[in-house]
């Protein structure tokens, strides 16, 4: 399977983090249809390394089960697309579902778009109750690419000490927005290479992801994605 099918940016999946007012599936995602939502992401010093848009197609509702699909293109710095794939999020008995692929990193992966890609993810998930302090499953990643058949790379990603830490408000260009504030740390190894990581998260009940934050094991900044617009 080629990357171009299965590869989705950071935030393209995070959408399935997406935390509604109460505990109905029904009301999963509410944005209207054709609704597209433009996240901009940037390195420490604010200087722009890539972009995503999510354009919501539509909706699927049936008892307390809800299917949300979306078209995430993903853009480098200089605007050019680099791949775009459709994203389904599911909720089931008040609890989002979504795959831990999410946390490759589309700049590193784009290296490999022309080769095979083999992802093993884990589904990870959300209660639509969280509350501050709540402690959310963990989950791992792994993608081995192949060239002509052959194994050329492992790359896979932990992520662990997943919380629930406030709800609070965050300020962006597209508006200010309730959120929930959530927390964990990530290993990554890219065949010996190895590095760790944590991320503090934003998610507001109507749009879903509106910011994340990147440090690295020294606990600096390395990078930050935002909602910059809705259309």
């Amino acid at each position: 399977m080629k990357l171009s099918r299965i590869l989705l940016s950071v935030f393209a999946l995070s959408i399935a983090f997406t935390v509604v007012k109460g505990q109905n599936c029904a009301d999963f995602i509410p944005q209207k249809e054709g609704t597209v939502l433009k996240y901009v992401s940037y390195d420490k010093k604010g200087k722009v390394t890539g972009s995503t848009e999510m354009s919501f197609k539509g909706k699927t509702v049936k008892d307390d089960w809800a299917e949300a699909v979306f078209m995430s293109t993903y853009s480098d710095k200089k605007g050019e697309a680099i791949f775009e794939n459709e994203v389904k999020v599911e909720c089931k008995n008040g609890i989002l579902y979504f795959s831990s692929s999410k946390f490759l990193d589309p700049s590193t992966m784009s290296a490999y778009e022309s080769m095979d890609v083999e992802v093993d993810a884990e589904h990870m998930d959300l209660p639509l109750d969280s509350k501050a302090g709540t402690e959310l499953k963990d989950g791992k990643v792994t993608a081995i690419v192949r060239s002509n058949g052959m194994k050329l790379v492992t790359i896979s990603v932990a992520i662990f000490n997943r919380k629930v830490e406030a709800i609070e408000t965050m300020d962006t260009p597209a508006g200010s927005f309730e959120c929930i504030k959530s927390s964990y740390d990530a290993r990554s190894e890219i065949g010996f290479v190895k590095m760790n990581m944590s991320s503090v998260e934003w998610y507001s009940p109507e749009y879903g992801p509106i910011r994340s934050e990147t440090f690295d094991k020294k606990g600096k900044l390395t990078g930050y994605t935002i909602l910059e617009s809705i259309d």
